[in-house]
């Protein structure tokens, strides 16, 4: 920003300044402008932080949206074991329940078998009762 201390001096001199005091007037405000007014050096360093700080957010964002992903993956995962286990479990019991009920077939297959042995023991037992009795009279009137 350029000023021009020469104008400002001439101005304030018309409204009443003396040289001496409209000179100390322009010196100290451009003392004050130039300490306190950025120079394009700052605006570019000012920009630069900026940049820095964008930069620095972006990475902060990117990083949060990858542990969030990893977090996410993470539960899955571990979603994925409990249902494997849980799959796992199921399995198993139905591995038994079909063992029980292969047992139980075989049980009544074997009751039947035994049941069927045990009319055949009765009927041969009667036949071979009435074949003794058939005999004892036989040789009881010979």
């Amino acid at each position: 920003m350029l000023i021009d201390t020469l104008r400002y001096v001439k101005r304030l001199e018309e409204a009443g300044y003396t040289r001496q005091q409209a000179e100390a007037q322009v010196s100290l405000l451009v003392e004050i402008l130039l300490d306190t007014l950025a120079t394009r050096a700052d605006v570019e360093n000012l920009r630069k932080k900026i940049d820095t700080e964008v930069a620095s957010r972006h990475d902060l964002e990117t990083l949060q949206r990858k542990i969030d992903t990893e977090v996410a993956s993470r539960h899955d995962l571990e979603n994925l074991q409990k249902e494997t286990a849980r799959q796992s479990a199921l399995e198993k019991v139905e591995s038994e329940m079909t063992r029980r009920s292969d047992l139980e077939v075989l049980e009544s297959r074997i009751i039947m078998r035994v049941g069927r042995m045990l009319v055949a023991a009765v009927s041969i037992t009667i036949t071979l009762v009435g074949l003794l009795m058939t005999l004892f009279r036989f040789l009881s009137h010979s």
